[in-house]
């Protein structure tokens, strides 16, 4: 399931990397179709059934909805969830930091 790009007024916000973490859950479970109970922190995207199509599909999803890059190669370099949350958390910290939407 790919979603469509938030303005944003309506992109999430988020107070933490843990909270980020929780979120990233339920956008992984989606694009899996799973139920955000099937998929933990220490889950890694190969074991949830990641490819490299998937992989390209949950990264858009995730420029569209966060407002920063994510290159699809990410999810092979940092192949859990609960590794990507805190990655993403600069990433986020960098754009609002600097003004820029590129990693």
């Amino acid at each position: 399931m790919v979603l469509g790009p938030q303005p944003a007024s309506k992109r999430p916000g988020f107070e933490s990397a843990e909270e980020l973490a929780q979120w990233l859950v339920t956008m992984v479970a989606l694009a899996r179709n799973l139920h955000p109970s099937e998929v933990g922190l220490h889950s890694s995207f190969v074991e949830l059934g990641f490819d490299s199509l998937s992989a390209v599909a949950l990264a858009g999803s995730l420029e569209d909805r966060l407002g920063v890059e994510v290159p699809a190669t990410l999810l092979w370099e940092v192949p859990t969830v609960g590794e990507l949350a805190p990655h993403l958390w600069s990433l986020i910290s960098s754009v609002q930091n600097s003004g820029r939407h590129s990693a």
